[in-house]
Parts: structure tokens; sequence; C-alpha cells
């Protein structure tokens, strides 16, 4: 899993890198840069002071471009692109039903066009082929929350469907989750709620 925000730190630049879910029982300084470990696992990267052409000046979360993963690799000597195997992806909802006694829905979704993953959702306009964003699990929304497998009234729920507030994108706070159209290819990463997604 990898994750990277960019924010200020009492106005230092600071890159935030978050490459598990582990909690770190370890920290190693070097420099301008704070590495966490749980054992001898690397679990966050904090490179403090870190200017890049490629970033631009606003905060959030950063999509691991290759400028970005070899600008990290200079300054660190670690590459992060071994960690980039989830994300927010596009998907489908196959399927759903309602669950008894309650607002959500248990949805059939699918992120590659193979298998279907299940994702128990409470937004009121879940349809069938609806396209949709979806948080894998691994993935960090910009409010800091990591989306992981859950259990919701006994029914499984790995990954999250996403609203255009949960991700910091301002369109006009429409209601529900997001509804993409046919530009948008099932399986693909969606790049909108990155600082940086080129």
């Amino acid at each position: 899993m990898l994750n990277i925000f960019y924010q200020k730190i009492n106005d230092i630049p600071t890159l935030i890198i978050s490459l598990s879910n582990l909690k770190h029982n370890r920290i190693q300084t070097n420099n301008n840069i704070t590495y966490g470990y749980y054992n001898n696992d690397l679990v966050f990267i904090n490179i403090f002071n870190f200017m890049s052409k490629s970033l631009t000046t606003k905060t959030g979360l950063v999509f691991p471009t290759k400028k970005i993963i070899n600008e990290v690799k200079i300054v660190t000597s670690i590459d992060l692109s071994k960690y980039f195997n989830n994300g927010f992806k596009i998907g489908k909802i196959i399927n759903y039903q309602k669950i008894n006694n309650s607002h959500l829905n248990l949805c059939e979704v699918t992120i590659d066009n193979k298998k279907t993953i299940n994702i128990v959702c409470g937004a009121k306009n879940v349809r069938k082929d609806l396209k949709v964003v979806v948080a894998t699990i691994g993935t960090m929304l910009p409010s800091g929350k990591l989306i992981t497998k859950t259990n919701l009234l006994n029914f499984e729920s790995n990954g999250m469907m996403c609203s255009y507030q949960e991700l910091n994108l301002n369109k006009q706070f429409l209601p529900g989750i997001i509804e993409l159209d046919d530009k948008y290819n099932v399986g693909d990463y969606y790049l909108a709620c990155y600082i940086n997604n080129k």
C-alpha cells in the first residue's frame, strides 16, 4: 500500500508517506527524514523541507507519479513503486440488495472486470450498472481515515464507494456516491482527488 500526502507542518513543507497500516514501534531520524518501522518493516517516511518542482503549492493527497517516486528515491534511496498496488479505483455496481431493517445496501462491485467485491453502502443513489469511485482496502482518505475490511450488520465490506465530500472534491455538495459517466473505464485509477496526478 502507498499513500502520500503533502502538507505544511509548522510552515515546513512535508511529504508524508504511509507504506503500511502497521503501528510503528521504532523511529529513526536522519537529517530531515524520519523513518517509522514495525520491527524491520518500513511503515512510514516523513520528509521535512521537501521541495519539489513537480508538486503544486496545494496540500493533500499526492499521486505517486514517476517524478515523485524518483525524487523520493534520490533523497531516501527507497523505491516507492513496489508499494503502489491499490488506491482509488473506478468500479461498477454489478448488483445490490437492501439489508433488512437498515438504510444500507450490500453491493456487488467490480474494480477489474474479473472478480467482484462486496461493499456495504448507505448512499441513496446506489443502482445497478453505476460507475463509482472505490477506495480499496489499504487506501487512506484525505481525512486520514484508513480503509479496512469491516463488518456491518454481519455483512463483510471490502472497501468503500466514495462521495465527493469524502474525497474533498467540492461538487456543490452533491449527495450520495460519485456517479461517473462512460468516459471512465472500470479498473483505472481515479485521479481527481490527488493534487499531482499526471
